[in-house]
């Protein structure tokens, strides 16, 4: 019994060293809208459209996200990720991510931050927390951490 788990040990292992992991790059944040804003009834949701790198020679499914998101420095809580994301292998394509935001929380955080974008006419925007990527049915959380500004017509009017 010890032997073969030794031998599925190393088996693993030396399959997991062949697979060279590569980061996933976010190329460029092509556009991004909020929906919902006027109605507070209604689930509040972030669709950002991206382009990301996949450099790996195989094929990566995100389908967990635990994300804190900050507005003009402001915290607007946890934000859940609301589809997969597939990316497929070698490749630097558009994908649609769509983000599911407490609507009261975001409210406030647009309140707290009025005076910002008075002034700037744009918001600071930072995403941070971690993402569990998966390959061949095996997991794993990766760390993310991004901050961008952006006008708040553009924010509202997608």
């Amino acid at each position: 019994m010890k032997r073969s788990f030794l031998i599925l040990a190393v088996a693993f292992s030396l399959l997991f060293t062949a697979c060279e992991y590569e980061d996933v790059e976010m190329v460029s944040l092509d556009d991004y809208k909020l929906e919902n804003v006027m109605n507070p009834k209604k689930p509040l949701y972030l669709t950002i459209d991206a382009t990301l790198k996949n450099p790996n020679k195989f094929k990566i499914t995100v389908k967990k996200a635990e994300f804190n998101l900050k507005v003009g420095g402001k915290n607007m809580g946890p934000v859940h990720l609301e589809t997969p994301v597939v990316m497929d292998k070698n490749t630097e394509e558009a994908h649609t991510i769509r983000l599911r935001l407490d609507n009261n929380k975001v409210l406030s955080a647009i309140k707290g931050s009025a005076w910002q974008v008075l002034t700037k006419g744009k918001v600071d925007i930072e995403v941070k927390g971690r993402l569990k990527g998966k390959v061949f049915g095996i997991g794993k959380w990766f760390d993310v951490k991004h901050k961008e500004s952006m006008k708040i017509k553009d924010l509202l009017n997608g």
